[in-house]
């Protein structure tokens, strides 16, 4: 059927999640969620109508994780599964200080 939204969303080709050092998430600098939220419910609702509208329009979806350099592990691995939950496999990270993944 006909998805019809409140509003038109503008859909950039990429989004961009940022992971910041206190453990809150962010979608194209927009704060979700609680930063104590493992499931990040309102993460997977933004990436799944990401992904409905990029399937509507033919477009592939694409996330990019940017993680603050003393960001925790945990916190990256609750966004690839909100990613897995909207069903979006293109997820590529940004290595802003990688190294410190101990």
């Amino acid at each position: 059927g006909i998805v019809h939204q409140e509003e038109p969303l503008a859909i950039p080709d990429e989004q961009i999640i940022q992971i910041e050092e206190d453990g809150r998430v962010m979608l194209n600098d927009e704060p979700l969620d609680s930063r104590d939220s493992h499931d990040l419910p309102d993460l997977i609702n933004l990436l799944t109508r990401y992904k409905q509208s990029c399937k509507a329009n033919q477009q592939d979806a694409l996330i990019t994780i940017s993680c603050s350099e003393n960001s925790k592990y945990q916190r990256a691995v609750d966004v690839l599964n909100a990613c897995a939950a909207a069903k979006i496999n293109s997820v590529t990270f940004t290595t802003e200080g990688f190294g410190e993944w101990e």
